[in-house]
């Protein structure tokens, strides 16, 4: 599904929760530049990021640094990001969040955590430009052009007090 040159952004929980060795083995077997925000099950995973951070930068304490890469093969992004694809507006994170930047906008937000439990960031939920793109939802990755068809059947749900007049 994935190709070589393709770019993954995966959601947290790579690889859940095995050891350092069997996820390194996994990023370098798996098509594509990988994108990796942290989960809520992050040890092995974990452990190569922490292995990243260069000597000079350790201190006391944790440290963090993003984006940190290797090999041109994957990179550790953080909790979230957000920025735009062809012009869409975007957050992903790996818990699904109730307001985002530009939500009120149009903004979408793509997210995983909950296993397609919760209703609101599933595909036929209609409001709200949010997404679990978990692959107990979405059944394999899935491209970003796909899930925009989902999103654009979705109508932006406005939570807070901003409104289509707010910038």
């Amino acid at each position: 599904v994935v190709g070589v040159n393709d770019e993954v952004l995966h959601l947290g929980d790579f690889a859940l929760n095995t050891t350092e060795a069997i996820c390194n083995e996994l990023l370098y077997k798996l098509n594509g530049r990988i994108y990796l925000l942290w989960g809520n099950h992050n040890a092995g995973v974990k452990d190569i990021y922490s292995d990243m951070i260069p000597v000079s930068s350790r201190v006391p304490g944790d440290v963090e640094m993003y984006p940190l890469s290797r090999d041109n093969k994957f990179t550790f992004l953080g909790n979230q990001i957000s920025g735009s694809i062809n012009k869409v507006m975007f957050s992903a994170s790996h818990f699904p969040l109730s307001v985002w930047d530009k939500s009120h906008h149009g903004a979408v937000q793509f997210c995983g955590h909950s296993h397609g439990s919760y209703k609101e960031t599933l595909p036929d939920h209609k409001i709200g430009k949010r997404l679990d793109c978990g692959i107990e939802v979405l059944g394999k990755p899935t491209r970003f052009i796909d899930i925009m068809r989902i999103m654009d059947k979705k109508s932006i749900g406005i939570v807070d007090h901003h409104n289509h007049e707010t910038t």
